[in-house]
């Protein structure tokens, strides 16, 4: 377990914690870029498609990291 953030109770009725979210986004981040980077030297519509729906996919992850900063009292809105 990450000890940055504390864990809760609810996390594990609600889904993952603060700690577990964060620890993705250096990877999705890599990913993304990588992606970019590979639509910007050949690009396509199947790309853009693929791209797209990563993007889309990094969205949800952000929300749910939202919902978990709420949810644990975590992030520096405390």
């Amino acid at each position: 377990m990450n000890e940055r953030y504390p864990s809760s109770a609810s996390a594990v009725l609600h889904g993952q914690t603060t700690a577990d979210i964060l620890d993705t986004l250096p990877d999705m981040a890599d990913g993304l870029q990588a992606q970019l980077i590979e639509l910007y030297k050949r690009p396509s519509a199947d790309r853009c498609d693929h791209m797209a729906a990563n993007l889309a996919g990094a969205q949800v992850t952000i929300r749910k990291l939202r919902e978990a900063i709420q949810r644990e009292g975590t992030g520096d809105e405390r």
